[in-house]
């Protein structure tokens, strides 16, 4: 089946391991249908997964073969099961082995009945042997035939195909108790809901198909891959400290981080338009999307995007951990750490009045309310035994409160 690599930071690849990308042969294997239909109750899962597949690359062949060998579950005979429960208790050693047998292989046909013995206190030596078997149904499927019908069901539904529904349908109106009535049942309703959904039901149509080399967005794919769950753009090589933002218009996002430039993407293509090599990451975009703060090393820039020249350049000694625009654009605020807030007259690049924040420890803003009144921050403050991490609120006048968790920001608390 499909499965899925993931690396820190990327997109999810699908993966066949049933092609070169795990290093198994691409070739169709010499082994006859029926070969492989024995190979499925193999207990070796390497040998039966192999066999698998091998079906899954002939499926008209395999879907008519399946058809023909499974049938569906028939009810246990009531005389031949209660006599297999009741040797469960024999002085023979040999007959209560023969008729634990008998009853494993039946699996949920013969549920109901041992757990009504069960509830009628038999002898220990049945009781104990009755518990092992409802136990062993609870978990991994043992028994070899047992094993062949799960898996071929699985392949079935893997087919999909009208031919491979019908076998199935068939599987479904067995005997309801049947491990593989119920197997049977399960795979119609995952093929309806994926039918629903309007996604691909058959699973293994790849197999057969040229697979694809580019993704949805048309970047290439590497090999071995069938499909990337994502895109290879916006693609940033810090590990932390990222800082996104939107253009007014949403057509443009605006990403930095520690390692990577200010750069300015194509929000529906992912295509990078600009960059700012020097600037890493604080930043800010002004509401009406014409001007870009950001900060390049100790200096606080001012950018007319639309003029496409920068209008003030501040030299600093703090280092700075955020910007944000004030309502009309008017004004420019930094955080700083273990000072407060610094505030610059836009687009002059003044410096104003210095605003600290009440609470020790370092600020961060993160963005002013839509009214421009309050402005949403971080304060993280050390003490000698303890880092408390909490949020608060600050407003244009200098006044400023803790929320009482860092997740519930309440301007009026």
């Amino acid at each position: 089946m499909p499965r899925i690599g993931y690396e820190w930071g990327s997109p999810l690849l699908c993966l066949l391991l049933s092609g070169v990308a795990c290093g198994q042969p691409t070739t169709r294997p010499d082994s006859a249908v029926d070969k492989n239909w024995q190979l499925l109750a193999d207990d070796d899962a390497e040998r039966a997964y192999r066999a698998f597949w091998a079906l899954a690359r002939q499926p008209d062949e395999a879907v008519a073969f399946l058809g023909q060998r499974l049938k569906p579950a028939q009810a246990a005979d009531p005389k031949e099961l209660q006599q297999w429960i009741a040797d469960l208790g024999s002085d023979r050693f040999e007959v209560r082995e023969k008729a634990a047998r008998e009853l494993d292989k039946l699996g949920g046909l013969a549920k109901a009945a041992l757990e009504q013995t069960a509830a009628g206190n038999p002898p220990l030596e049945a009781r104990r042997r009755i518990e092992h078997i409802l136990k062993k149904m609870m978990g991994p499927i043992t028994h070899p035939a047992g094993r062949r019908e799960v898996r071929a069901v699985e392949l079935l539904e893997g087919v999909a195909t009208d031919e491979a529904r019908a076998v199935l349908r068939k599987l479904a109106a067995g005997a309801p108790a049947a491990r593989l009535t119920q197997e049977a049942i399960d795979a119609l309703a995952r093929l309806e809901a994926r039918d629903k959904a309007g996604v691909p039901t058959s699973l293994f149509a790849m197999l057969n198909t040229k697979p694809s080399t580019t993704d949805a967005f048309g970047d290439p794919l590497p090999a071995g891959v069938a499909a990337r769950l994502g895109t290879s753009r916006f693609r940033l090589s810090g590990s932390h400290g990222v800082h996104l933002a939107f253009s007014a218009d949403g057509k443009t996002l605006a990403s930095s981080d520690s390692e990577s430039p200010l750069t300015f993407w194509d929000a529906a293509t992912g295509k990078p338009q600009r960059k700012w090599d020097d600037a890493r990451e604080a930043f800010a975009l002004s509401a009406d999307g014409k001007l870009l703060a950001y900060r390049v090393d100790g200096n606080v820039c001012l950018f007319d995007l639309a003029a496409n020249k920068e209008l003030f350049r501040a030299s600093l000694p703090l280092a700075i951990t955020r910007l944000a625009f004030t309502r009309g654009d008017n004004e420019l605020w930094a955080s700083a750490e273990e000072v407060g807030f610094l505030r610059f007259e836009v687009p002059s690049g003044k410096r104003l009045e210095h605003r600290k924040a009440g609470a020790a420890g370092e600020k961060s803003i993160y963005t002013w309310s839509a009214d421009g009144v309050w402005l949403l921050l971080g304060i993280r403050a050390a003490d000698v035994e303890a880092l408390a991490y909490a949020s608060g609120w600050c407003n244009a006048r200098g006044q400023w409160g803790l929320t009482k968790r860092a997740s519930h920001c309440n301007p009026e608390r």
